[in-house]
């Protein structure tokens, strides 16, 4: 079992920890506790944080195309397109900024690129554009902008 926590960030270490065991389900629900936790104590940061654990489930090739992928269609929660990834990689870009918290920016760009990447979609980088799955892979300089 996973142990029981009231911290945020312990349940996204936890979430981390059983994406890499293919325990996507439950991966999910422990993001959402996080989530809840951080919102209910105002955390900037661990609510970013969230929305990014939120996006690296949402592009594991284990919740696109592994055993799990049935169980999440059943519940309304799939998406093999990459979206939801990429809505919550700008979710968490948005409040990182807002926090002034470069670090956390650039992690969530680096998302942005591996999910577009996976979608083999190409996005605009400085009025030039660039491979996704490049960016994905900290080669060269990536800004996306963020959403309004």
């Amino acid at each position: 079992g996973v142990p029981a926590s009231s911290n945020a960030n312990i349940k996204l270490n936890q979430a981390y920890g059983l994406m890499s065991q293919d325990r996507l389900l439950l991966a999910e629900d422990m993001i959402r506790q996080a989530l809840q936790l951080a919102q209910k104590k105002g955390d900037k940061t661990a609510i970013a944080d969230a929305y990014h654990a939120y996006g690296n489930l949402y592009k594991n090739d284990l919740y696109i195309n592994g055993r799990w992928k049935a169980k999440f269609q059943s519940l309304g929660t799939y998406d093999g397109s990459y979206q939801k990834s990429i809505v919550n990689f700008k979710k968490c870009r948005v409040l990182f900024a807002q926090i002034d918290n470069k670090y956390g920016e650039s992690k969530c760009i680096a998302g942005l690129g591996s999910a577009y990447g996976a979608r083999n979609e190409k996005i605009k980088s400085s009025g030039r554009v660039k491979d996704g799955r490049a960016a994905g892979r900290g080669r060269g300089k990536i800004r996306v902008a963020a959403e309004q």
